[in-house]
């Protein structure tokens, strides 16, 4: 899980929205023709401050608990833990 892509950085989803469209739409894709849209799979729980607690309750339909942590950062934790890792010496 990621905050990156298209909304990173805004507090609210109407801002990221308009922001986008501005941008990819209306500078990037003026014409269409990479068929750029605003990405609807993206849910509103993004931009709260519960939104990974949320999600996690989300998930429980299809996950279990260790699959879960996992997904929402104990992989990315456990990478940067060791490559950030400080050298001995």
């Amino acid at each position: 899980m990621g905050s990156d892509g298209p909304v990173g950085g805004f507090t609210d989803l109407a801002s990221a929205e308009k922001a986008f469209r501005e941008t990819m739409q209306g500078l990037m894709d003026p014409d269409g023709l990479l068929g750029s849209r605003w990405p609807t799979h993206i849910p509103a729980f993004t931009h709260r401050t519960d939104g990974f607690e949320t999600l996690g309750r989300e998930m429980k339909a299809h996950f279990d608990a260790e699959e879960i942590a996992g997904i929402l950062g104990e992989n990315g934790y456990r990478w940067f833990s060791k490559a950030l890792r400080r050298s001995e010496g």
